[in-house]
């Protein structure tokens, strides 16, 4: 099963692109790792996909559109009770935890740009990973593990700007001060599979794969068969 295309909303854009990356018609499959605005990336960086897929699943999709409303109302009447919430907002650990319930941006921009351009949309990460991280969500809201990330500093999930200098050292610098674990192995591999399969499903064109920075890495070569133009923006800063 290839999956089904995603999208928010119909619409109309009218697409303006330059072509500063030099990407050739030839360029089959583009993977990209944002680390910035998305849009920028798509119209100034003059990606122009034919196909998009993001590394999100579907399972992660529809958990977030059934519960997020309400796990959110939760989180927000735990803050409330506990005297963590002021007119500044919340603190960074606990917005966090917010973007995590909600859906990812990524997602939401790609969703938007397919409806305006007909481009498709294909969430192509396993649901079974999915799964299995959100179901730790019920316990992460409980009161106590909130005290523990305000009070212990610790973050839930990785913060930006460490993400910004872990990817600055491997994209300029070469070194690599990350772990590239089973699980990304194993959804990589599941990844360029159904990336494959949509490739000779909807035949010749270009195809972007959204996805974090650290797959980009693939130390294990999973996506070379496809012969992929890697394309980083960093600071809008183009690594390929």
């Amino acid at each position: 099963m290839l999956g089904q295309v995603t999208h928010l909303h119909d619409g109309i854009f009218h697409r303006l692109f330059v072509d500063p990356l030099g990407l050739k018609p030839h360029d089959d499959l583009v993977l990209l790792g944002p680390e910035d605005d998305l849009l920028h990336a798509f119209e100034a960086e003059g990606l122009q996909p034919d196909v998009v897929t993001l590394e999100f699943s579907r399972y992660g999709l529809e958990f977030r559109r059934a519960n997020g409303e309400a796990l959110r109302k939760r989180l927000q009447d735990t803050i409330r009770g506990m005297g963590l919430e002021t007119g500044n907002g919340y603190p960074p650990l606990l917005e966090a935890l917010f973007s995590y319930l909600d859906l990812p941006y990524e997602f939401t921009t790609l969703s938007e740009y397919g409806c305006k351009t007909g481009t498709p949309l294909y969430l192509v990460d396993a649901d079974v990973f999915s799964r299995l991280k959100l179901r730790e969500v019920e316990r992460m809201l409980e009161r106590k593990n909130i005290e523990a990330f305000v009070d212990g500093g610790q973050d839930p999930g990785p913060g930006v700007s460490s993400e910004r200098v872990l990817a600055g050292l491997y994209f300029r610098d070469g070194v690599r001060a990350f772990a590239y674990t089973e699980e990304m192995g194993a959804r990589d591999r599941f990844m360029k599979d159904r990336i494959s399969l949509l490739m000779r499903y909807h035949g010749p064109g270009r195809f972007l794969h959204v996805c974090g920075w650290r797959h980009l890495a693939d130390p294990r070569q999973i996506y070379a068969p496809l012969n992929p133009t890697k394309v980083f923006i960093h600071d809008r800063t183009v690594c390929i």
